[in-house]
């Protein structure tokens, strides 16, 4: 029954903001080795610092947290502290951090061994035992390098499993294998993830399940898939208002865009009845019908010819006189 709890614990990130999260005691928040937990919440709404007051990352403002067991930690910033290791292939690095556990494993201490033993926890988790041997940290894949992430926590001890976002760079068949896994681990686990499935998957994984609502600075306390199912229909209902307020805020703009469109005056672009008539007909504004334009075609075109007929005739050249050339 080794776990944690929060004691009238309020947490803010600066004084002149209101606090992230308040007045949160051990009647809502107590892990231990038993309990599985999902926590939900909108984005902002303080999942990822209740995860950061439980491991010690952050000091509560008012009250304290109570801890009695020993966690292990998944986090979806995994890639920052791998970070610090770019020159380590994945099988070195597991033997430098988790020394222990592989030695407890195997039940023996050579180094070079290790090092194999360290490529075969890697091949179960999906490592390649080439990639595990030859390919260093900074060149693995982001899925890669959270299956790496896994193997560590496989080799070390824990009362208490803490996982943020798990899922975000596993396939369907890695997901798959972890919601197993998380149903077959003895010990506790507070998940915060987006995927429903492993949500059910482990909710349903004991009686001691329940689920955490993160919301406007506090912590509420919900049992179990009832609770996931209320959750999740609360969160439809509200979406669908806050889907119907943008569609009534965009019919109220275009309406506005249209009064003000008939209340603009109008750009006159072309002169009235009444102007054109005084003025002066020019060929420019006077309209003719298509039998007149005809005729005065026709008629440009008859005097035309007659002027090149009946012009006057074009001077002869003087006839040059060949004898008279000088030789």
């Amino acid at each position: 029954m080794h776990g944690l709890s929060f004691h009238n614990l309020s947490f803010s990130y600066s004084p002149g903001i209101p606090p992230v999260l308040r007045n949160v005691h051990r009647d809502v928040v107590r892990f231990h080795g038993r309990s599985r937990t999902a926590i939900l919440g909108r984005n902002g709404s303080g999942k990822s610092t209740l995860l950061k007051l439980c491991l010690g990352i952050v000091e509560p403002t008012h009250g304290e947290v109570d801890v009695s067991c020993e966690m292990r930690h998944f986090s979806q910033h995994f890639n920052e502290t791998l970070g610090h290791y770019p020159d380590l292939g994945a099988s070195d690095y597991l033997v430098k951090a988790c020394l222990p556990g592989l030695q407890k494993r195997f039940r023996h201490t050579s180094e070079e061994r290790l090092t194999e033993d360290a490529c075969e926890v890697l091949s179960w988790f999906g490592v390649g035992r080439r990639e595990a041997a030859k390919t260093l940290i900074k060149d693995l894949s982001g899925g890669q390098k959270a299956r790496l992430n896994f193997a560590y926590l496989s080799l070390c001890p824990a009362h208490i499993l803490i996982l943020d976002e798990p899922t975000n760079h596993l396939d369907a068949d890695g997901m798959e294998h972890l919601a197993d896994a998380l149903c077959r681990f003895e010990g506790g686990v507070v998940l915060v993830s987006h995927d429903e499935l492993l949500i059910r998957r482990l909710l349903s994984s004991s009686e001691h399940s329940e689920l955490l609502i993160c919301s406007d600075g506090a912590i509420r306390h919900e049992a179990g898939l009832q609770g996931l199912c209320a959750y999740r229909r609360a969160a439809f209902r509200e979406q669908h208002l806050r889907a119907e307020a943008a569609a009534r805020a965009a019919e109220s703009r275009l309406e506005k865009s249209r009064q003000e469109r008939h209340e603009r005056p109008r750009r006159r672009t072309r002169a009235s009845r009444s102007e054109a008539s005084t003025r002066e007909p020019t060929p420019e504004n006077q309209r003719r019908e298509p039998a007149v334009l005809a005729e005065a075609a026709q008629t440009k075109v008859k005097d035309t010819l007659e002027a090149f007929f009946n012009g006057k005739p074009k001077k002869k050249p003087k006839p040059t006189n060949l004898n008279a050339m000088p030789r």
